[in-house]
């Protein structure tokens, strides 16, 4: 974890070259207005801090990363995205509370919407339908199993022939050795799918 020193080092470097961090030194603040100039005399320029409130009536101040520093503010979102472990946008933002990002919520959209971890987490899983059902789906849930059946004649080695039979629903597969891959076969064994199922 860093410490107080390592992250001032850190916000000096990022606001050094920064244009709208520059131009604050430069001119001051406004009086009211929420960003404020640090008077800490260890670094060598004056860190530009933003000034809120807490619930309980204090002020707190937070370094500010400006724009001109991505990464950096990649990484910040980042840490605090995983110690909310994966959570939304609001959570995230949140654990952020040493540092002001400006347009933070649009960098953690961003972030979120990259996190294979989060996408894994909120994906929408569907049932996906053999291709005969379709949208017949949810109309053969309320129907017995092996209602709609898909059948086939299998052949394992040489000389074993297996007859399947598919619930479109359910996927329930049920196997019969089959004596030959005729009709007539075909219809015995359906005959006993009837009578073992009861469908």
């Amino acid at each position: 974890v860093p410490c107080d020193a390592d992250k001032r080092a850190l916000v000096c470097a990022a606001q050094r070259h920064d244009e709208f961090c520059s131009s604050t030194r430069s001119r001051g603040p406004p009086p009211c207005g929420p960003y404020v100039i640090s008077d800490d005399g260890d670094l060598d320029i004056p860190l530009v801090l933003f000034r809120s409130g807490s619930p309980f009536g204090t002020e707190v101040f937070q370094y500010v990363l400006p724009k001109s520093v991505p990464k950096l503010c990649e990484k910040v979102l980042k840490d605090a995205h995983l110690r909310s472990e994966h959570l939304t946008v609001r959570p995230t933002l949140s654990l952020v509370v040493d540092y002001h990002l400006p347009g933070a919520t649009r960098q953690c959209r961003d972030l979120l919407s990259k996190c294979i971890t989060c996408k894994t987490l909120r994906a929408q899983r569907s049932w996906s339908s053999l291709p005969s059902v379709r949208s017949e789906a949810a109309a053969l849930a309320h129907l017995p199993p092996y209602w709609h059946v898909s059948v086939d004649f299998l052949a394992v080695g040489n000389h074993v022939k297996l007859f399947s039979a598919v619930c479109m629903f359910t996927r329930h597969i049920t196997l019969f050795r089959a004596k030959s891959e005729t009709s007539a076969e075909a219809l015995r064994l359906l005959k006993l799918l009837k009578a073992k199922t009861g469908a």
